[in-house]
């Protein structure tokens, strides 16, 4: 996560994260545990990614569950506001679209698979006014 006007700190997370067909097949569900490190805070982290697509809208629907909980605080959790995503099979791309009603807070993410075991992907979260206030990148590796 690069440094921000909210955090300044640079922020760097190691997850390993498990992804399995849920609900007759019809879901995609990614459940990953790791470990983050912000300026000098070790920080537990988990997140819940819930994907599937939606046949007469033709286009896919999304939600992340997350909580990252802070040595000597209670943590922080949430819900990323559930996002619309449509997929480029040419790139390989996976870009999701979401909106928080009440903030205007609008998470933008894209993913591409390099291959059937890499992908890499990056996140901007932006306010009404287009300031950047989150942008994250991040690999992923499949484990044999």
């Amino acid at each position: 996560v690069k440094p921000s006007r909210q955090n300044p700190r640079r922020h760097k997370a190691l997850y390993i994260s498990s992804v399995r067909w849920s609900l007759n097949d019809r879901f995609l569900r990614c459940e990953a545990r790791g470990e983050g490190i912000d300026g000098d805070l070790k920080v537990a982290e988990e997140f819940m990614w819930i994907i599937t697509f939606d046949r007469e809208a033709k286009r896919y629907s999304s939600t992340v569950f997350w909580s990252n909980a802070i040595p000597g605080t209670t943590g922080a959790w949430g819900i990323v506001p559930s996002g619309v995503g449509t997929w480029d099979e040419k790139e390989q791309m996976l870009t999701i679209r979401a909106e928080d009603k009440v903030t205007g807070l609008v998470t933008l993410s894209v993913t591409q698979w390099i291959d059937k075991d890499n992908h890499r992907w990056v996140q901007s979260m932006t306010e009404k006014n287009g300031n950047v206030i989150v942008e994250m990148t991040g690999v992923a590796k499949r484990r044999k």
